[in-house]
């Protein structure tokens, strides 16, 4: 190609790999297609023209409709179980019996996730009288690929596997196309029928599959054309109000194509297609094409098969690359110990010779230059010496944090065109200043000739305009093309070696290069050197146990410290509720105005420490794993009103407004967990919402969403208060901060609430996040699962304000019985109970003897 054909060619892939070929807003004819939300009652926001075809329905009047009106009559079970298998591992498959037309129907259906869509496909069971072989022929195919040992991946594994999924699928023609590093695509084997094409050992550009295409692949293992002569059947309506964009399909299964590849398939004499993808450690290795010269439709079951046949291959890929890059890695390690073992003693003028010849054996390099404090040290086929220095300083210019590598040196770097047969592709270190320590692999030219499936220049067209756009190319007879001035491709393995030398090696050549320099003055240092060289063993074994002590004293410390913690909390808890019962006896019986106020600062502050105490209990209990959550019916009722009850009076107080927002049909529906932990969380949330609020409101959202095994419940508390910046909610869940000191001084509290809050969550299975802005307010927002009732026992009502007046109407007269071991909350029972006319007998707690009657009676 001329310079500026080649500019145009590039600008030509960079627009071809712009379309959205997971937007087209079409799918092929064979399946249709809903999608709808998928919570609530599921409301259709997207289906396909064809939808009547497979269901009693009339697609343009379902949008805005629940599922549940296109699924009348139909199992939902089996849509629900498929939904819930797509939230956990991905896109789902499974059967769906219908009525169409008055007859029962079995469809295949296809379910996935798409942004904040659920997506159901529908295919008709073609090829369901043949699922009878379908086992015989699986096990035959996994038999011929796994016939072969781990470590073969030869031309002969691959033609097997070509074989096998031939007889499987039934295709005219099945290749196994093999990526390169530059993105071209070489059929390494293929099984065809007589009459078919031969494309073995050719060669298929890297602008035939475009980046975005090549990322689909990564998704979908098996990609389906069932007739390229099929015209896509339109979604309705074209793209999402919301959005403004057609739903994407990348996770389709009939997923209309691009014009540019259905005419590609065309062209090639293709009616119908089918790929499975090749994977190697999750990056796309190759895949398995399959042509057929008349329309095929191949049944989800079978294609489920591919997947497996997808995943079998790409596993032992990626098992053959883990153990060259361990082969590898483990010669690598030997290269560095040898420099560690010889550095103190030998100048690196000295160790480089033998290093340098195992570094190019190491990558199969035929040069290879190191560098060393700016010192060159050179060993195999090398620039000559006047062209080092400009190529050095080429790589300088390159990314610091990248490897350089590339197989067409003279491509990139024109130069070295000159010496093209001696040194045609090179690996480095990453570029350091000025170069002054690295280490390059040189190869030299692979003089090979190229067997294109066609010449991918023809693909180029230029439009009246003259824009110049790919389109596909005509012919795909054998074009040969000579390739000078390349080497063989440096394999990811090599990449990630030279990764692992590149954060050591130079940077101990350049040491051991400073120790030689010094050694006249440091005969002192290299002792110690030595020294600790022959003792490092033990060195490292000392190290470890005492790290092993101190990890153990740490973990004991920790557990002591939650011990401890809960204790102290037990046992100041007894005397605060002591002081505030005395508080609250006080109260009833003075009338001084005066004195009744000091008594109610006096309970306040006690309450504020009894808060804490409990805050402190509780944080204790989760770090120290003794934490037991309950399992209780309850209802959103329940909580809503406790909630209530314990931040009404503080809401209004401050004259805020405090709203709740709860359907009718969440706040009566039947739970099971733990209500008092679930009502803490809350509270906590709504008392911080309250306290940072001057002015305004406070809401609350509570809505429950009801799915096959679990309900989630999904909660937010927003405010009108002083918000926060995006620094103060970074630190907002860490124990004992809050936004920063100077809200702690002026609002007061922990900040131990929201920290407990976060880990009650978590414990739960949920969480707790937060949107702030300073000077506009706080959303929290939060998700806890929890089961469906009714399960487990009944929650206690919780009691009002009503209590002890109930109390001393049932019980006025009573005789009643007081066993309380601590004698001021004895006397404070005792002083309580007088007042509803009770009369009460108290045993003694020391050495005295118990009543012999222990339960209370009435008179």
């Amino acid at each position: 190609m001329q310079q500026a054909s080649a500019a145009d060619f590039e600008q030509a892939l960079r627009d071809c790999a712009a379309e959205p070929i997971h937007q087209l807003g079409a799918v092929q004819p064979h399946g249709a297609l809903v999608a709808f939300q998928p919570g609530g009652t599921r409301n259709i926001r997207q289906v396909s023209r064809n939808l009547d075809a497979f269901l009693d329905a009339v697609p343009k009047d379902l949008i805005g409709q629940p599922l549940a009106r296109l699924m009348a009559g139909i199992d939902m079970d089996t849509i629900d179980l498929l939904l819930a298998q797509a939230h956990t591992q991905g896109p789902a498959a499974g059967r769906l019996h219908v009525t169409h037309g008055g007859q029962p129907q079995t469809l295949m259906a296809h379910a996935y996730l798409s942004g904040s869509l659920a997506v159901l496909e529908l295919e008709r069971n073609t090829g369901a009288h043949l699922h009878g072989r379908l086992d015989d022929l699986l096990v035959q195919t996994l038999h011929a690929m796994l016939a072969a040992q781990l470590a073969d991946a030869s031309e002969t594994y691959f033609s097997n596997v070509a074989q096998a999924v031939r007889e499987l699928f039934g295709y005219d023609s099945v290749m196994v196309c093999q990526f390169e590093a530059d993105g071209d695509g070489e059929v390494i084997a293929q099984s065809r029928a007589p009459d078919a094409q031969d494309f073995l050992g050719m060669r298929f550009p890297a602008s035939d599959i475009p980046p975005q295409a090549r990322r689909l692949y990564t998704i979908n293992l098996v990609r389906i054309v069932a007739d390229t002569e099929s015209v896509p059947v339109p979604l309705e309506p074209a793209v999402l109000p919301d959005t403004g964009l057609p739903v994407d399909l990348s996770h389709s299964a009939i997923r209309s194509l691009s014009p540019i590849h259905v005419q590609y398939l065309r062209n090639i004499g293709v009616r119908a297609s089918l790929v499975i993808s090749l994977l190697e450690d999750g990056h796309l290795w190759g895949m398995v094409t399959c042509h057929h010269r008349s329309p095929r439709q191949v049944s989800m079951a079978v294609r489920e098969a591919g997947k497996l046949i997808s995943q079998l291959v790409s596993s032992r890929l990626s098992a053959l690359e883990a153990v060259a890059r361990d082969r590898l890695t483990q010669a690598a390690l030997q290269v560095t110990g040898e420099l560690q073992r010889h550095m103190p003693d030998q100048p690196v003028a000295r160790l480089l010779p033998g290093l340098l010849a195992r570094l190019q054996t190491l990558l199969g390099a035929t040069g290879v230059i190191g560098i060393v404090e700016g010192e060159h040290f050179t060993h195999g086929e090398v620039p000559p010496a006047d062209a080092i220095a400009p190529l050095l300083a080429w790589l300088a210019t390159l990314p610091a944090h990248e490897l350089p590598h590339t197989d067409f040196l003279a491509r990139d770097f024109p130069p070295a065109a000159s010496y093209a047969t001696q040194v045609a592709g090179l690996l480095a270190t990453p570029p350091s200043d000025g170069m002054r320590n690295a280490i390059i692999w040189l190869r030299a030219e692979r003089v090979r000739t190229i067997r294109w499936a066609g010449n991918y220049q023809d693909g180029l067209m230029h439009d009246s305009s003259g824009e110049a756009r790919l389109t596909p190319r005509k012919s795909f007879a054998l074009w040969s093309e000579s390739w000078r001035g390349r080497c063989q491709p440096w394999s990811l393995a090599e990449l990630d070696v030279v990764g692992m030398l590149a954060r050591d090696l130079p940077e101990r050549m350049a040491q051991a290069s400073q120790l030689a320099a010094m050694f006249s003055q440091l005969r002192e240092d290299d002792i110690a050197l030595r020294h600790y060289r022959d003792h490092l063993e033990e060195l490292v074994r000392e190290r470890t146990r005492d790290l092993s002590v101190a990890k153990e004293a740490a973990e004991a410390a920790n557990r002591a410290k939650s011990v401890f913690l809960a204790n102290m909390s037990h046992e100041l808890r007894t005397p605060l509720n002591g002081i505030l019962g005395l508080n609250a006896l006080a109260l009833r019986r003075t009338g001084d105005a005066t004195v009744q106020g000091y008594l109610q600062k006096s309970r306040l502050v006690s309450q504020r420490l009894l808060a804490l105490i409990n805050d402190i209990l509780d944080l204790a209990k989760i770090e120290a794993n003794r934490l037991t959550l309950e399992n209780i019916r309850f209802t959103l009722a329940d909580v809503v009103e406790g909630l209530d009850r314990q931040i009404a009076d503080q809401a209004r107080s401050k004259g805020l407004a405090l709203h709740y927002a709860l359907s009718p049909a969440d706040r009566g529906r039947d739970l099971s967990g733990d209500p008092l932990r679930v009502g803490q969380i809350l509270l906590n949330l709504v008392g911080n919402a309250v306290k940072f609020t001057q002015a305004g409101s406070v809401t609350v959202r509570l809505r429950l969403d009801v799915g096959a095994t679990e309900t989630v419940l999904h909660a937010e508390v927003q405010d009108t208060g002083i918000g926060m910046s995006q620094e103060q909610v970074a630190r907002l869940f860490r124990p004992f901060e809050q936004g920063d000191s100077s809200t702690t001084r002026r609002f007061g509290g922990t900040g131990l609430g929201l920290v407990i809050a976060q880990r009650l969550a978590e414990r739960m299975g949920g969480h707790i996040g937060v949107d702030s802005q300073p000077g506009v307010g706080t959303r929290f927002f939060v998700q806890l699962p929890l089961l469906h009732g009714p399960t487990g026992t009944l929650a206690t009502p919780p009691m009002d304000a009503s209590a002890e007046a109930r109390f001393r109407q049932v019980h006025a007269g009573a005789r009643i019985l007081v066993t309380e071991d601590e004698p001021i909350s004895r006397e404070i029972c005792v002083e309580l109970l007088r007042e509803p006319d009770a009369r009460w007998r108290s045993p003694r707690t020391a050495r005295g003897r118990w009543p012999q009657r222990r339960h209370a009676t009435s008179t």
